[in-house]
């Protein structure tokens, strides 16, 4: 369903431009759509018809339907790149449509949605001449903090900006209700349709900004699609749709155990899962986190290195499986483990490599949802634990490691980084971790 904030209206002999949609200027950057106003400046005279656009009056791949970034610069941060330019039709498990125009948009989450909402960036578009009726057009889906998250448009010959739109009928009713979405009762990842009368700058050259700077995870991510900056007589024809093709994400997928004694990846320094074998959705290459904090209050993970596992897919379940390891060293091993509320279902097991037998299950003992969001009151969340285990009796026997989520709500997901299998001497730092098979 499109939704237009504005409206072209012809009578008798005479066009006149009226608009009711989104032109937040320079001095007036509050978020406001409300009253565009006429176009007070003299219509194009050009005879040139619509699909006659000049190329100089349009900016380079507004649709994105080249399939990545073509005739954009990524000018600041790391929220956008080729990966957010996508085909995906409809969001969350209800299936609610984007109603972008063509085949691709670009969706802040990325093609996977995997794309962190605490990533932040800036994207610059190529510059374009205002022509024609002095419109432009664009969609813009999520983006909620007006401050943080708009598209402004700027003058090429100062770079500075003169207008600001921001998606000010976003409205989220907290259900993923498709019925309220159909009924033009709820605006979030799905796009609205703004244009702004900048009549009064016909001539000059200019160019876009796409902003992210909102960094937390209340629809911390801006979508933008079917940007047209040629209007002629009230009409604008979108980019030709590109070609669809599937996009894949690329991993580093081999890994080796630094020694027999160690297992392969045990940190996932590789970015991915590679030495690790999954079954199920709940582990996944994607849920490899490269974020240091996690939701909006920048609780630290408690990760060592660069990469841990977690926050991925509460509503999947399933195993993960590490390499073969010969126990060495003290026969201790430690690893940090966080989430996983109900040990029952979300635990880490660890089996003797020869006979498959579980000799060992240790869960998120210390699991507390108290006193939000302070960890120094004694909440553990996703934030990790430290834990040591003893499996002195083992030594010289093959093991391996496996993680079990066959949990599905509640803090049914869990956070893991460094398992470490191999320590001379016994570790003294961290909880000492319950076997779980011992009454």
């Amino acid at each position: 369903m499109k939704r237009f904030i504005c409206a072209a209206l012809t009578f008798m002999l005479m066009l006149t431009l009226v608009a009711c949609g989104g032109n937040n200027n320079a001095n007036n950057s509050n978020g406001s759509d409300e009253n565009v106003g006429s176009n007070n400046q003299t219509q194009a005279e050009s005879s040139s018809a619509v699909d006659e656009t000049p190329e100089a009056c349009t900016l380079t791949n507004g649709g994105f339907e080249t399939g990545d970034l073509t005739g954009w610069e990524v000018v600041e941060g790391d929220a956008f790149s080729d990966d957010n330019v996508a085909t995906n039709k409809t969001f969350w498990d209800a299936k609610i449509p984007f109603n972008h125009e063509g085949n691709w948009h670009l969706y802040g989450l990325g093609f996977d949605e995997t794309i962190k909402e605490s990533k932040t960036g800036k994207l610059k578009s190529s510059t374009f001449k205002l022509c024609g009726d002095g419109i432009i057009s664009m969609k813009i889906g999520a983006a909620r903090d007006q401050e943080k998250t708009y598209v402004g448009v700027f003058l090429a010959k100062n770079d500075q900006m003169i207008a600001k739109q921001t998606n000010t009928e976003f409205s989220d009713p907290g259900v993923a209700d498709k019925s309220l979405y159909e009924n033009g009762l709820a605006f979030t990842n799905n796009y609205v349709e703004y244009k702004l009368d900048l009549s009064q700058y016909l001539g000059e050259e200019m160019y876009l900004m796409i902003v992210d700077e909102d960094d937390d995870g209340d629809f911390g991510f801006i979508n933008v699609d079917d940007i047209r900056t040629y209007y002629v007589n009230g009409q604008a024809k979108p980019q030709e749709p590109g070609e669809i093709f599937e996009k894949k994400r690329e991993y580093v997928l081999e890994a080796e155990a630094a020694s027999p004694y160690e297992i392969a990846n045990p940190g996932f320094e590789t970015g991915s899962l590679a030495g690790w074998t999954f079954e199920g959705d709940a582990f996944d290459h994607a849920g490899v986190n490269d974020e240091e904090t996690w939701w909006a209050e920048k609780i630290p993970y408690n990760r060592d290195g660069n990469y841990h596992f977690g926050m991925f897919n509460e509503a999947g379940t399933g195993t993960l499986t590490s390499s073969v390891f010969e126990l060495g060293g003290s026969g201790w091993i430690t690893f940090k483990l966080g989430g996983g509320k109900d040990v029952t279902k979300t635990y880490i097991s660890i089996y003797d490599a020869d006979t498959n037998t579980e000799i060992a299950r240790y869960g998120n003992t210390e699991f507390a949802d108290v006193n939000f969001p302070n960890i120094d009151q004694g909440m553990r969340l996703a934030n990790m634990v430290q834990y040591r285990a003893d499996l002195s009796k083992y030594i010289g026997k093959k093991l391996y490691i496996q993680i079990v989520d066959n949990a599905t709500a509640d803090w049914g997901l869990m956070t893991f980084d460094s398992f470490f299998t191999y320590h001379e001497e016994v570790p003294t730092e961290g909880v000492l971790a319950k076997n779980l098979l011992e009454k």
